[in-house]
């Protein structure tokens, strides 16, 4: 069921759960709402149509008692605006969540991954004792493969193998012409 009403401390404390969830649309700003599902929580909504693409976009900004209706008025025309720029708002969400991901958790999640590596594999490698290393051994040779036509990147990687495995430049010097 839906209703619209301006939504205040006042109506949202009013609200009931019904038989189904029941939306209730602010009168104040176009796109901003209340759900109030079946198990009685209320929590808020924006929803809106990204510019451009006509992709009807519905997020849940909150939980009522986090956010006052106020507070959520104010993040749903944030929401609103950036639809309005024709920015989805889950992609910046995606984006943020993927540059938290470090390469440690992603060869945590590779090792981790049930009958895909041998344990004698697992044993032998011996990750546990040298993971910074591995991370950092891992992104100089990303740089190494790329260092052909890059001066500055080919230096990077260098310094980036010879604290890795701590042998001489020369010598990760040669490894890195035959990886290029």
């Amino acid at each position: 069921m839906t209703k619209r009403a301006k939504l205040t401390k006042a109506y949202v404390d009013r609200v009931k759960p019904g038989a189904k969830d029941e939306f209730h649309w602010d009168t104040e700003l176009k796109g901003f709402g209340l759900r109030a599902t079946t198990g009685g929580k209320v929590s808020f909504i924006v929803q809106g149509r990204v510019g451009g693409s006509g992709k009807e976009v519905r997020l849940t900004i909150g939980s009522y008692g986090v956010f006052t209706p106020d507070q959520a008025r104010d993040v749903a025309r944030e929401h609103l605006r950036t639809m309005r720029l024709c920015i989805d708002p889950r992609d910046i969400r995606r984006q943020d969540e993927a540059t938290k991901i470090t390469l440690a958790e992603v060869m945590e999640a590779y090792l981790a991954r049930p009958g895909m590596l041998k344990e004698s594999t697992k044993a032998a490698t011996a990750f546990q004792g040298w993971r910074p290393a591995l991370t950092l051994a891992l992104v100089a040779t990303c740089a190494a493969a790329d260092s052909r036509s890059h001066p500055t990147r080919r230096t990077a990687a260098l310094i980036a193998m010879a604290r890795v495995r701590r042998q001489p430049r020369k010598q990760c010097l040669r490894e890195l012409h035959r990886a290029a």
